[in-house]
């Protein structure tokens, strides 16, 4: 699983706004809840979702890489736990009222046993009647990307440029470019490669639905979406109570 490690630095850069994802997330839950307190947010990365919900919740992050969760560490008060753990197998002290994950994370998980085992680890750490909100992106939006000859985009004096192919329809691999300006004004390249995985949504409602009731498919606009006929699409489930 990948760690962005190398690109913390420029990641929120790349990613640009997160309020209006922070924004989305919080809909959901006051929608489908409304009396969330205790929020952990796995596969947080630079805390660009965690920073924002901290203002509304009591938040926790979680993340696999070091690099990334020292750059949240400078988002958030000293008093906001951050994990460093797998989203696949994290053991916590502690349940929430609800667990996020955005910006594609499960995506980074390449089997559907290994998003079952997320799953799981979200059952275990959520009060009863508690939510888990996480968006994907489809595979629909995947091949589309692969069929992309390159992306190229500019962030501040840096660029960014990814290439995603596939060999199999099935494992889809990203290759990121940053070209990095230094102070003597050279270009330094970095490069990371990323492997993502999609599945047919009704896949994962069913992998869901071992462990969660109220399974809604949910848009980028915050409405009901018509299973793959967006390249994103949020999911919200909740622990029977």
């Amino acid at each position: 699983m990948a760690t962005y490690d190398l690109l913390a630095p420029h990641y929120d850069a790349v990613t640009g706004d997160s309020s209006t994802e922070a924004a989305l997330i919080r809909d959901i839950l006051e929608r489908r809840h409304g009396r969330v307190a205790t929020l952990l947010d796995v596969a947080c990365g630079t805390g660009a979702i965690t920073a924002p919900l901290s203002r509304a919740y009591q938040v926790s992050g979680l993340d696999i890489a070091p690099g990334m969760l020292a750059v949240a560490r400078g988002k958030l008060p000293g008093d906001v736990p951050l994990y460093l753990a797998d989203m696949t197998s994290f053991t916590l002290s502690t349940r929430f009222d609800a667990i996020v994950c955005a910006y594609q994370g499960v995506n980074h998980l390449l089997s559907l046993s290994a998003w079952q085992s997320f799953f799981g680890c979200a059952y275990r750490h959520l009060n009863p009647g508690g939510m888990l909100v996480f968006d994907i992106a489809t595979v629909r939006y995947l091949m589309t990307m692969a069929s992309i000859p390159k992306v190229v985009e500019q962030f501040g004096d840096n660029y960014l440029q990814i290439t995603v192919s596939t060999t199999d329809g099935a494992r889809f691999r990203w290759h990121i470019e940053v070209f990095e300006l230094q102070r003597d004004g050279r270009y330094v390249l970095l490069t990371q490669a990323v492997e993502m995985r999609s599945f047919p949504v009704d896949q994962v409602k069913e992998a869901l639905c071992r462990r969660f009731t109220d399974i809604e498919v949910i848009g980028g606009d915050g409405r009901s979406a018509d299973r793959e006929s967006e390249g994103r699409i949020w999911l919200a489930c909740a622990r029977p109570s």
